[in-house]
């Protein structure tokens, strides 16, 4: 059955009765809330740190989520399906001669496909703790490392230019890998490499920065893996480079009413990242109202994403309309994120609409076959 906004609100809601009841004394009242409170200060988990406004939910380590049941059956699925063979059928994860396996960054495919991928990959088998999925991540985690140069970079040289206007897009997703291995393992290599690429970016000119391609409109990556570094050494020049990132590429403050799905249901969110910092409301009704936009036009389409098709078009708008299943998965992503900023339960009723509807259709049951296009008819 299809879960309704009501449902999920609802589901929400007793959720957060249920751990209060947990947690409260017999002789304590009961309240039902809305959304978390943040005056009282997390001291367990990773959290925003002054000066960023708290965040009312915390996104919680790798690990630290042991799935059981139909969970753990569906990433299962996803170890024995094609994202734990893609390396043997997709020649940009072919480990020959790939530049992210290179201490020196030469090679072939050295663009976004391959830590796309990893950031799938990994994130599975840290969660399944499974050390033959983890053996098979490490190479391309341990070239990270050992290809960062003495100036901060790090990964494939075909992504720097001669102008200056490097392509940082795939380096985003290779950072979301080794987050994902720092929150399992601890290894310390993660912020310091972090540390040392983010000083590099600092010192590329605003008018190069995020200047060219599909990186423009999707840099709202970076200000994310920027604030997870601050939240844990709160070295006040990453919030220069939020700043920054905020002022390069697409600022996403104007709404927009159509354009490539994938960038839109990745970027849209910027506004409401940057929000902590600047404590602007503007800055997260944009992102709302941007939802509302595409939506509002789009989202005719059952299962919670929209008629993106490539590109979402004035006039095409009918449910035969399509979503990428790049621009589903990124469009789950950017709700459990403006979930975790806001605390507002319709962004988890998003994404779950989308989870147990449009999710499931992007590939065969067995997840050994994906579509590159969705449509409900």
């Amino acid at each position: 059955m299809k879960p309704t906004c009501h449902q999920g609100k609802t589901a929400f809601t007793a959720a957060l009765v249920a751990l209060t009841v947990a947690a409260a004394p017999a002789q304590d009242r009961v309240d039902v809330v809305d959304r978390p409170d943040t005056k009282l200060p997390n001291t367990l988990y990773a959290g925003q740190r002054e000066p960023l406004l708290p965040s009312p939910l915390i996104h919680l380590p790798f690990g630290t989520i042991k799935p059981q049941g139909w969970l753990r059956k569906q990433l299962e699925l996803q170890a024995d399906g094609f994202v734990g063979h893609l390396p043997e059928i997709s020649s940009f994860c072919n480990p020959k001669g790939n530049a992210w396996l290179s201490p020196e960054g030469k090679g072939s495919n050295g663009w976004e496909e391959a830590p796309y991928w990893l950031r799938g990959f990994a994130a599975t088998a840290f969660i399944l703790d499974d050390k033959e999925l983890i053996a098979k991540a490490m190479p391309w985690i341990e070239t990270a490392f050992a290809s960062q140069r003495e100036d901060g970079y790090f990964g494939p040289i075909s992504n720097l230019k001669p102008n200056g206007a490097h392509d940082l897009m795939s380096n985003q997703n290779m950072l979301f890998v080794l987050r994902a291995y720092y929150e399992y393992s601890g290894d310390k290599r993660v912020p310091e490499l972090m540390r040392k690429y983010f000083a590099w970016e600092m010192t590329i000119p605003d008018n190069k920065f995020f200047a060219g391609g599909w990186q423009v409109p999707r840099n709202a990556d970076d200000m994310e893996n920027a604030y997870w570094l601050y939240n844990r050494t709160g070295d006040p020049k990453l919030l220069e480079l939020t700043a920054k990132l905020q002022r390069c590429g697409s600022s996403w403050m104007n709404i927009v009413t159509g354009g490539h799905n994938v960038d839109f249901s990745q970027g849209f969110r910027k506004p409401a990242l940057f929000y902590p910092q600047n404590k602007d409301p503007k800055f997260l009704e944009t992102t709302e109202r941007q939802w509302d936009s595409i939506i509002g036009t789009y989202g005719q389409v059952p299962g919670g994403a929209f008629g993106g098709d490539e590109f979402a078009r004035p006039g095409y708008t009918d449910p035969r309309q399509a979503i990428e299943t790049c621009g589903a998965v990124e469009m789950m992503i950017s709700h459990q994120i403006l979930a975790r900023i806001t605390g507002d339960p319709k962004w988890a009723d998003r994404c779950e609409n989308i989870a147990f509807n449009t999710l499931p259709a992007t590939m065969t049951a067995d997840m050994k076959g994906l579509r590159y296009l969705t449509s409900s008819e």
